[in-house]
């Protein structure tokens, strides 16, 4: 399979939707199971991760800047986000976004994350971005801005929450950013 580039998509075990698969498995209630994770089983749509931001060093997710604000029944984001793998898809029907919901708590308790999808008001595909000069054709990486993205309250991931446990592996990247999926949901 490492051998031909679209050849994970052919199987539908291409990034980022295997680890968001995990994500929303371990997470998800049941009607979020069935309206995101089933799809993204049955290779009907795509997803991505918004986490990595220009502003911040988004290796440390601590400081991740993104603001996800409750009023009242919904959640309102603000922020930016770029390398996002596979946003700029044209499948790519939702995203699971990591931002800040609680600023006033330890830096490692600030964190969730809630499923917004591609089309809600207000996400913006800036534009479709390169990685070390070549342009990724299975998971096109995109940039992203959220200007007043209003979203119900039910797109947290809560079950099974657990704050932020960074586990440094030598997994790399892509571990932390399942383990930061799998766990960051203790806010909502």
């Amino acid at each position: 399979m490492g051998r031909l580039f679209w050849a994970s998509e052919v199987f539908n075990c291409q990034a980022p939707d295997v680890p968001n698969m995990i994500a929303l498995q371990n997470c998800a209630n049941a009607e979020q199971k069935q309206r995101w994770l089933r799809p993204l089983l049955e290779a009907g749509t795509r997803s991505a991760f918004g986490m990595t931001e220009p502003d911040v060093a988004s290796s440390d997710a601590t400081n991740i800047a993104t603001s996800i604000v409750r009023d009242g029944d919904d959640y309102v984001i603000n922020g930016r986000k770029w390398f996002i793998t596979g946003a700029a898809h044209p499948r790519c029907s939702f995203l699971i976004v990591m931002g800040v919901t609680n600023a006033d708590a330890d830096r490692t308790r600030r964190h969730s994350c809630v499923i917004v999808p591609m089309d809600a008001s207000g996400v913006r595909l800036v534009r479709s971005q390169r990685w070390m000069g070549c342009e990724d054709h299975t998971a096109p990486i995109g940039e992203l801005t959220f200007d007043d993205v209003r979203i119900p309250r039910e797109t947290c991931l809560a079950k099974k929450a657990k704050v932020l446990k960074w586990r440094r592996s030598g997994s790399g990247r892509r571990g932390s950013i399942i383990a930061c999926a799998r766990s960051a949901c203790a806010n909502c």
